[in-house]
């Protein structure tokens, strides 16, 4: 867990071994996802003998992270256009290819746009058959549900949609299970924490959580807190993004 826009002193890291004594490596990269964060592990911890618990950390919308390949794809308004990362598909992970020259590079990110798990059709003609593959891309599917609730005065729900999607939860699953046969084979003991980003959903996953947490060895659970304790110390306002130290304790 990386901690982002708090001080170094205030992460997760840092106040476990102030409160507890509890030393801790903070290997969290801000943006990761399931995916990255999984070979992330692999790798650090070949060189970490003497660490006996590993986190895996999983913010709830991260679910939505590990089945494109460039970044600019899921999040357009993102500063890292040069996002290439690998990713799963099928329950298989791809590696992030690797790409020498600028040419090839354009050719890779703009075949994304056309490729990539979310991607967005394009409107051309007829029209009538663009705007249908529109409302059935994952992308149409989630703004339809979107739009549908606000028009009932219901509040939305994407993430809920997305922990109902077989396919988001299948290869989310596959991540965990492989953290799930890695952690033995590493002699670790493994957590898989869920973590809301703010109080405006705090148990999106918990169907999911409750049934992979009964297949696997690892420990699988949510971070835990009532919605006054989450608004209090939430670092954004609701429907942003990274919850506080405070709040994670």
């Amino acid at each position: 867990m990386y901690g982002a826009e708090i001080s170094d002193a205030d992460t997760v890291s840092s106040q476990l071994f102030k409160n507890f004594s509890i030393p801790a490596y903070n290997y969290g990269v801000g943006g990761f996802g399931p995916v990255q964060t999984l070979l992330r592990i692999k790798e650090k911890m070949a060189q970490r003998s003497e660490v006996k618990l590993v986190v895996f950390g999983i913010m709830f919308g991260n679910i939505r992270r590990m089945t494109n390949h460039y970044r600019p794809v899921l999040a357009k308004n993102t500063r890292n256009i040069f996002g290439l990362k690998p990713f799963v598909k099928d329950r298989k992970i791809v590696p992030m290819p690797i790409i020498k020259q600028n040419a090839a590079f354009l050719h890779y990110a703009n075949s994304a746009f056309s490729n990539d798990y979310w991607r967005r059709p394009k409107a051309e003609f007829p029209y009538t058959f663009s705007l249908a593959k529109a409302r059935l891309s994952e992308s149409g599917k989630r703004l339809v549900d979107k739009g549908i609730r606000r028009l009932n005065g219901r509040p939305s729900r994407p993430l809920a949609y997305d922990y109902a999607d077989e396919y988001l939860t299948g290869n989310l699953e596959f991540i965990i299970g492989e953290f799930d046969r890695w952690a033995p084979e590493a002699k670790k003991n493994g957590l898989v924490l869920f973590i809301p980003r703010n109080r405006a959903d705090l148990s999106s996953p918990k169907k999911f959580v409750k049934e992979v947490g009964r297949k696997v060895k690892v420990d699988v659970r949510i971070v835990q807190g009532a919605p006054e304790e989450w608004e209090k110390y939430n670092l954004k306002p609701e429907g942003r993004c990274h919850p506080s130290h405070l709040e994670l304790g």
